[in-house]
């Protein structure tokens, strides 16, 4: 069976790109000169970080979490970390020192935004997204105490949680999830 595509419906990749090339226009309208970012990429296993910027091939790649890419999350939120992410491009700006808090302040002060160090979701208005989205792929459960263990990926223990014990009680475990 074939699947229609809504046109009016941008993909994840596609809004990702739209809000880089916002926060350049910005930039750029302050006189702010940033990095060549050679790759905007959609990090779907991220559950502690909103973004990342990292030095490649004489570029920058810019990880931002899946997260901030659903559809409940205010288009402002995902600008703001895309934004944090740029400015750390420019130059002397690979840390959070003097350069990197000017030049935050000066797009903050302009056009609004909260860009700083590090922000917590409940901060961000996005707690209930990150929350339904960090949820463990698997969980265990002691068969004696009760005690619930949960994983997000796969691991030895995973795979092998039979050879494992409960490290309250040493009771034999059994997967539920």
């Amino acid at each position: 069976m074939k699947m229609m595509i809504r046109s009016d419906v941008m993909t994840k990749q596609e809004k990702l790109t739209r809000a880089l090339k916002q926060c350049e226009e910005q930039l750029d309208a302050l006189g702010i000169h940033y990095g060549d970012v050679s790759e905007i990429v959609v990090n779907t296993r991220a559950k502690k970080r909103y973004g990342q910027c990292r030095r490649r091939n004489g570029g920058y790649e810019i990880n931002i979490s899946a997260v901030l890419l659903d559809d409940r999350v205010p288009d402002v939120t995902l600008r703001t970390t895309v934004m944090h992410e740029l400015l750390h491009t420019c130059q002397g700006c690979m840390n959070h020192g003097a350069v990197w808090k000017g030049l935050a302040a000066k797009v903050n002060q302009t056009y609004g935004y909260n860009v700083k160090r590090a922000s917590s979701a409940e901060e961000r208005g996005i707690a209930d997204v990150v929350k339904e989205n960090n949820q463990p792929k698997y969980v265990f459960v002691c068969e004696n105490c009760g005690m619930e263990i949960h994983r997000y990926r796969k691991s030895n223990f995973t795979r092998n949680y039979t050879r494992y014990r409960c490290g309250k009680c040493k009771g034999h475990l059994i997967r539920k999830l």
